[in-house]
């Protein structure tokens, strides 16, 4: 990556478990969907909201394909 994105990149936007993980693409990758984005955020260090469960996290993940692949 350039040090350009690195500049951008704050502790937020790593994984909540793994610091050598992104998962704010939005910065990287401007042209994944929104609603992507926002799924892998749940799991990002700065996040303050969680899946209460795995059919919470199902049911975004296929509004989002649904969404984007109709």
């Amino acid at each position: 990556m350039g040090e350009k994105v690195l500049a951008t990149l704050h502790v937020n936007d790593l994984a909540l478990l793994s610091q050598d993980r992104i998962f704010n693409l939005q910065g990287l990758k401007p042209k994944l969907p929104k609603c992507f984005n926002d799924i892998l955020l749940h799991f990002s260090a700065g996040t303050p909201v969680f899946y209460d469960s795995a059919t919470e996290l199902y049911d975004d993940l296929a509004g989002c394909v649904a969404q984007v692949y109709g």
